[in-house]
């Protein structure tokens, strides 16, 4: 008995889409393992102490172990005390291949609303999420001693006059 017409297009209409199927999954599969992977392989460690407003060098490398490209991202540095996170200065990083890694300098300062304290020095690769990365999660490294800020922050400026 001779196949019908129809029944070879959807038996052909399912085979084609069997394939793209399985061709959009190992397309999913392959861009998956080709992202990059942002880490701080090392940052400098900060003054063992400083008052509100000072600043400091740092010194970072950011390494991209994942097996994609990254783009261009930022890398941003923080001071931590408990749940207390203050921005303190930040870095360009270039674009990195894979298995590439960027050494960079930045001046953070210690935030003029920085309390008394100890506080650790915390860098973060692809701080603002511009690379979409295989691990979002473990992009910082803290510095492995403290600084210590000495003084209370300045007060504020008394307003000016007709303000």
């Amino acid at each position: 008995m001779p196949a019908r017409p129809l029944g070879r297009a959807l038996a052909a209409s399912a085979v084609l889409a069997l394939a793209l199927s399985l061709q959009a999954t190992a397309a999913r599969r392959a861009h998956h393992r080709a992202r990059p992977d942002l880490i701080e392989a090392s940052v400098t460690d900060p003054p063992a102490s400083a008052s509100p407003g000072d600043s400091f060098t740092a010194t970072d490398v950011v390494r991209n172990r994942g097996r994609g490209k990254a783009g261009a991202s930022t890398t941003r540095y923080y001071l931590v005390r408990g749940q207390t996170r203050l921005a303190a200065g930040s870095r360009p990083v270039p674009a990195l291949r894979a298995g590439r890694a960027n050494k960079g300098q930045a001046s953070p300062s210690v935030p003029r609303q920085a309390l008394l304290g100890t506080y650790s020095l915390v860098a973060c690769a692809d701080a603002d999420n511009a690379v979409k990365e295989s691990i979002e999660t473990n992009n910082c490294r803290t510095a492995a001693t403290k600084l210590v800020v000495l003084k209370a922050p300045p007060p504020p400026p008394p307003p000016r006059p007709g303000a």
